[in-house]
């Protein structure tokens, strides 16, 4: 009889999960008009991930 070799398992690599607001469906960058799932609730717009960013950093947030 064959001795039943082990197989190696490659160790996986974890997923980077995109921090899309899955409550929201995918729709379009306002600025940039990629598909996006970004989305700002004080201003109702739809942003990309970087747009996103730029937009909270810089405050543009409609008060």
């Amino acid at each position: 009889m064959r001795q039943q070799q082990k197989r190696l398992q490659k160790p996986r690599a974890e997923k980077q999960t995109k921090e899309f607001d899955y409550n929201k469906p995918i729709s379009k960058c306002n600025v940039c008009y990629t598909l996006c799932g970004w989305h700002c609730y004080e201003c109702s717009i739809d942003f990309c991930q970087d747009h996103f960013i730029l937009h909270k950093e810089r405050g543009l947030c409609k008060k």
